[in-house]
């Protein structure tokens, strides 16, 4: 019997058919006396049938669906664990390899030193075997003479003096100039760093599994994944609006506006290519961050030093900043430029280099201290003089025909002997020259020394090499072939690469590029070369980095989530970027062509 779960004393009857309860006698005439209800039989009856049904559908489908998925879930898990014990032992090998392989470059190492230290040996026991045997053989002259004392023979004083005197002159240079250079051991600092040696015996990386991975990687996150589409349809509105005509820069006055309406040179930026053609290039090379923070200000030029991961900031001051240490410190050496800087470099001899708006001298950062203090002080002087009349006596003109002085328009450090550092200056249209058409406009590339003496200068016309608004130039320090950046007002931006003697060599993109559509409209705003030859180009508006060879051939294109302002290359391969919201990034290019044959194989 089943007693009424509201009524203790009273056996249910009913079924409630709309409360999908039992009930007694007592709740048909009270609270359920509106519902419609069913007599227990009849609702045992109907019920016992449908039980039926279900617990015959359960065994014969549910169950064996639940055991198939238990089955592929304990298979993606062993697969799984499989796959994971792979790696581990991968990295196992592979870290035995390495260890192998730094023993015997470290026996190597020592033996070199030991062979050194041998020969080095060899030569100090010569020559104390050699002096010793000197020192005797003059011992023994002062002895036989001063044992035969007043009875030494005319023939014997000038015997003993011969000797005497050779022995004493003999190799007198060597007696105080033996000196043999001592070996030192040189270690790259960048190699302490754990995040360095990370790179060399790899990082996490990702695979097709069963089961999707919840791990995710600051690379994964913050360089690989593409903008969203509401973030490109944002640049699309800015693009197709009219009243939003113009894509604006905010690096400085150099960095012109990118129009939405060009000539021959633009592309036309649709939903249909958009981003999404960037991630169709195929990628040799992992574009990974290192280091990433953020900064007290907007940085508008970055200038790598010479020191692994330090480098100068230049925004509205100057700081000093030093990522190779365990806590990286930025110190603020110069509160404003007092000026706008159009361009900055590092120069090997004179430290950080400035070229300033509306100025004819570049600008240099001195640095001097007290004998009294050592704190250092940081002032602004002028440095090479650029307001030259090189232009007007390379073209034959007339005083009249170079109106303005020269504007300093980039500078980079070089690499070339006997050169410390390059000038890209421009020139108004000539009007009254002989060799140069009215329209065309002047560049002039100096080399100058590090006492300020020009070694070099090439002088180029828009009519036989196509510049335009250079903002940016770099040199490669392996052959010198010269890359410049180019971004005119309401044009496309491009890139030319010139020979070391200012010669055409290549122009990205090329025509055929351009009128095949398969490039967008560009706002290149810096370039650099890697140290095996290949272009890095930093594209603004569309927020990517550009891989190119030599030949202006597409190797890749990474993606930034926001938009950058400025980049410079170090001598490490190391990009320095600086995006708008002041976060500053260290990236750098690693090799994927091992990753590729494993996989594969």
């Amino acid at each position: 019997m089943t007693i009424c779960k509201k009524h203790e004393t009273e056996e249910v009857r009913f079924y409630c058919e709309e409360c999908k309860e039992l009930i007694c006698d007592d709740c048909v005439v009270g609270d359920h006396s509106v519902c419609l209800k069913t007599k227990i039989g009849e609702y045992e009856q109907r019920q016992k049938r449908s039980l039926q049904e279900t617990t015959k559908s359960a065994s014969e489908t549910g169950v064996p669906n639940i055991n198939r998925i238990l089955e592929r879930i304990t298979s993606a898990k062993k697969s799984f664990n499989c796959s994971v014990d792979k790696e581990v032992e991968s990295i196992s090998s592979k870290t035995e390899i390495i260890i192998k392989i730094f023993n015997e470059l470290k026996e190597e190492l020592i033996k070199t030193f030991e062979d050194e230290r041998q020969a080095a040996n060899a030569r100090y026991d010569t020559f104390t075997q050699e002096h010793t045997q000197r020192k005797d053989n003059i011992q023994e002259i002062v002895d036989e003479i001063e044992k035969k004392g007043s009875n030494i023979s005319t023939s014997d004083i000038a015997i003993y003096d011969s000797k005497l005197n050779e022995l004493l002159n003999e190799n007198q240079l060597e007696e105080t100039c033996l000196k043999i250079e001592i070996p030192k051991h040189r270690f790259h600092k960048e190699y302490e760093i754990k995040e360095n040696l990370r790179h060399i015996l790899g990082i996490l990386d990702y695979g097709e599994y069963d089961l999707p991975s919840p791990i995710e990687t600051l690379s994964n996150t913050d360089v690989y994944k593409l903008p969203s589409k509401r973030e490109n349809d944002k640049e699309d509105l800015a693009i197709e609006n009219p009243t939003r005509k113009y894509i604006e820069l905010q690096r400085s006055d150099s960095l012109q506006k990118v129009s939405s309406n060009v000539d021959n040179r633009k592309v036309i930026y649709s939903d249909e290519r958009g981003s999404d053609f960037y991630s169709s290039v195929p990628k040799g090379k992992k574009f990974e961050v290192i280091v990433s923070f953020k900064h007290k200000q907007k940085v508008f030029h970055i200038v790598p030093k010479k020191e692994c991961r330090n480098a100068w900031l230049i925004g509205s001051g100057i700081s000093d900043l030093n990522l190779n240490i365990e806590s990286p410190t930025c110190a603020v050496r110069i509160s404003s430029t007092d000026g706008n800087v159009l361009t900055a470099c590092r120069s090997n001899a004179h430290g950080l280099l400035l070229g300033m708006e509306n100025r004819k001298t570049l600008r240099n950062l001195q640095v001097s201290s007290s004998i009294f203090s050592k704190a250092k002080n940081y002032k602004l002087n002028s440095y090479i003089n650029v307001d030259s009349k090189n232009i007007a006596s390379a073209c034959a003109s007339t005083s009249s025909s170079v109106s303005s002085p020269n504007n300093v328009v980039a500078i980079c450090t070089s690499s070339i002997k006997g050169s410390d550092i390059i000038i890209c200056l421009r020139d108004d249209p000539m009007s009254e020259s002989k060799f140069f058409s009215p329209t065309s406009e002047i560049f002039v590339i100096e080399w100058f020394s590090i006492d300020k003496q020009k070694t070099k200068d090439i002088v180029i016309s828009s009519d036989d090499i196509e510049i335009s608004n250079p903002v940016h130039i770099c040199e490669n320090r392996n052959d010198g072939d010269i890359c410049i950046t180019c971004s005119p007002k309401n044009l496309s931006s491009w890139i030319v690469l010139l020979d070391k003697n200012g010669k055409y060599k290549m122009i990205y993109p090329s025509k055929n590029q351009i009128t095949s559509k398969e490039t967008e409209t560009n706002s290149f705003i810096a370039s650099g070369f890697l140290n095996d030859g290949t272009i890095t180009i930093l594209d603004r508006a569309k927020r990517c980095q550009h891989l190119i060879d030599r030949g202006g051939k597409v190797l890749q294109i990474d993606m930034y989530h926001e938009q950058p302002i400025c980049m410079a290359v170090d001598m490490y391969d190391n990009l320095w970027v600086g995006f708008d919201n002041e976060i500053m990034q260290l990236i750098n290019y690693n090799d994927r062509y091992e990753t590729y044959i494993e996989n594969k194989a």
